[in-house]
């Protein structure tokens, strides 16, 4: 008699220590779950914030460029120098370059996002102020997204990308 109270105690046991681990197991499968389920939900929201505040970040530099741009495209000694260059002698137009680039550097020395500078006359006088080096092959008056731009007759704005067809700032 006693080994059979053994063995039913043994199987009493082993049937309570597999309820028992059975009932962990699925307290931790629906505890992973539901853990998973949150930290996806938290980090779907902050990387939804996060990329607000980037995109607000974007649009506050746009916004300070286009200043930057229009205060230039305003600025009445710049274009006056720019619609007499055609007409300067060689001295002249060194002195007007050197003013030109004097003033694209103090407008713009703050900027670390602004790579090129292009200013271009009607009379296709270029004026060029940057970081990344003009490529001498470079035709700006050639490139489909100036050609595009001047057509537009878009006066606010005054930034064209030229990135794709400008081999150095590619």
């Amino acid at each position: 008699m006693s080994i059979k109270n053994l063995r039913i105690k043994v199987k009493l046991s082993l049937a309570f220590l597999l309820l028992i681990s059975l009932s962990l197991l699925i307290v931790s499968v629906v505890s992973y779950n539901k853990f998973s389920s949150i930290i996806i939900s938290q980090n779907r929201t902050n990387f939804i914030e996060l990329m607000k505040q980037k995109g607000e970040n974007i649009n506050n530099s746009l916004l300070e460029i286009d200043k930057d741009f229009n205060v230039l495209s305003n600025n009445d000694t710049v274009g006056n120098i720019v619609t007499k260059y055609k007409d300067l002698d060689y001295g002249e137009k060194i002195k007007a370059d050197t003013q030109i680039h004097d003033f694209l550097i103090n407008t713009l020395k703050t900027r670390m996002d602004i790579a090129d500078i292009f200013i271009t006359s009607t009379t296709n006088d270029v004026f060029y102020q940057g970081g990344s080096g003009i490529d001498g092959a470079y035709n700006i008056f050639e490139d489909p997204k100036y050609k595009q731009f001047i057509e537009s007759n878009k006066w606010s704005s005054k930034t064209i990308p030229y990135e794709s067809t400008h081999k150095l700032t590619s």
